[in-house]
């Protein structure tokens, strides 16, 4: 894969390259760097926002790419955002706003971001299950080399998330650890 995604005038290669990166950020802390870690966070605000909206079908402009376009309307992987979550997410990721730095509950933002990352943990591995058979013939022709090393590299990370929790192919909690990778049960 390039080294900058920009390159890629693939729009599948597009996707996958989201759902990778997704979840690299939710896989990873830097508790002794707060640059890297601030950095990881708001990422991962991104990716909760792109890929909500993508499995949600939302198309604010006409480019826009959802799930539909690869799947059709028959294969919904409609996720579940919260309104408390996305409300955290504009004020505190998309927008300057005096409400930044201000949501001081913890315990109900890290229910959140735990809940809709199990989500977009499902829809990925529903999504990669089904581009063999379900994959619009519009997008059958962005399949390459490229598009298949991803794939199997995001699988091999879903099954390292899965075995890290016991449990296949869920996420449960991530810890912070002194700048090393650690995903934990809750």
């Amino acid at each position: 894969m390039s080294d900058f995604l920009e390159s890629y005038n693939n729009p599948l290669m597009q996707i996958l390259a989201e759902f990778d990166m997704f979840l690299f950020v939710i896989s990873h802390r830097f508790q002794n760097n707060g640059y890297l870690n601030n950095a990881l966070n708001n990422n991962r605000h991104i990716c909760i926002r792109v890929l909500g909206d993508f499995f949600n079908n939302k198309q604010f402009r006409r480019d826009d790419l959802c799930c539909k376009d690869f799947l059709g309307k028959e294969h919904d992987l409609s996720v579940e955002v919260d309104a408390g979550l996305l409300d955290f997410l504009n004020k505190n990721t998309f927008h300057f706003t005096t409400a930044r730095g201000t949501y001081d509950d913890s315990d109900k933002l890290d229910s959140w971001f735990v809940a809709i990352s199990k989500q977009l943990i499902k829809r990925i591995e529903q999504f990669l299950s089904l581009m063999d058979t379900a994959m619009s013939e519009k997008y059958k022709e962005c399949v390459c080399d490229g598009v298949t090393k991803l794939r199997d590299a995001i699988n091999a990370k879903l099954i390292t998330i899965g075995l890290a929790n016991g449990i296949p192919n869920v996420l449960l909690n991530v810890s912070v650890v002194d700048d090393k990778k650690m995903i934990s049960k809750a």
